[in-house]
């Protein structure tokens, strides 16, 4: 992740940035004047995402999630991010008990977002 930033010309401050009156971020990506707070997510292989998402909404808040083996990433938005655990919620169906509704979505759901690093504020192809 870091790499593919620094790449495109983004400063990148790594490990748990804590924003005044936020959530810690795993990166906080700048350039030209804008900054982009990235959470980052991690599967050994393709199974359901598992994510907190946060309570207030912030238009700088993406997050990559990324599958090891293969090698892929995602990048979504906030509002992409609630849409995917609010459209399993419905998929599961009501009445349903398991603890992981409305924390996580199924790996299948992030496929259209996959490499969709120009999201990022400032990102420009090379």
């Amino acid at each position: 992740m870091t790499e593919k930033l620094q790449a495109h010309g983004y400063e990148v401050v790594d490990k748990n940035i804590e924003k005044p009156n936020h959530r810690a971020y795993d990166l906080v990506a700048r350039k030209a004047g804008v900054e982009a707070l990235v959470e980052v997510k991690g599967l050994q292989k393709p199974t359901p995402w598992l994510v907190k998402p946060a309570k207030d909404k912030h238009s700088n808040l993406f997050y990559a999630l990324v599958v090891l083996d293969p090698s892929r990433v995602f990048i979504l938005t906030q509002n992409e991010m609630n849409a995917l655990i609010e459209d399993d919620r419905a998929y599961r169906g009501p009445g349903q008990t398991d603890p992981l509704i409305g924390k996580s979505f199924l790996f299948w759901q992030a496929v259209p977002l996959e490499n969709q690093w120009d999201k990022l504020p400032g990102w420009t192809t090379q």
